[in-house]
């Protein structure tokens, strides 16, 4: 989920379908290294509450924040 926008329709269905099928679900937050700490406190919070999860980690490929504890929870899902 890109946590420089509001949640998205598409990331709800995703996550009912999953829901749905009894799975386990925690959301990742990508881009979160493009908002201030406040602002992507402020981001997690709308998406864990819009999308009725959780845990969503805050995610940035470009800075690897999130990355190593993001790992192993799909390391854990796949095996």
């Amino acid at each position: 989920m890109d946590t420089n926008i509001p949640p998205q329709p598409s990331d709800r269905q995703l996550i009912e379908f999953f829901k749905a099928n009894r799975a386990t679900v925690s959301g990742g937050g990508t881009k979160s290294d493009r908002l201030s700490s406040n602002a992507r406190a402020k981001s997690l919070a709308a998406l864990k509450r819009e999308h009725e999860i959780n845990e969503v980690l805050a995610v940035s490929t470009k800075t690897e924040a999130g990355t190593k504890a993001l790992w192993p929870r799909l390391m854990a899902v796949v095996e």
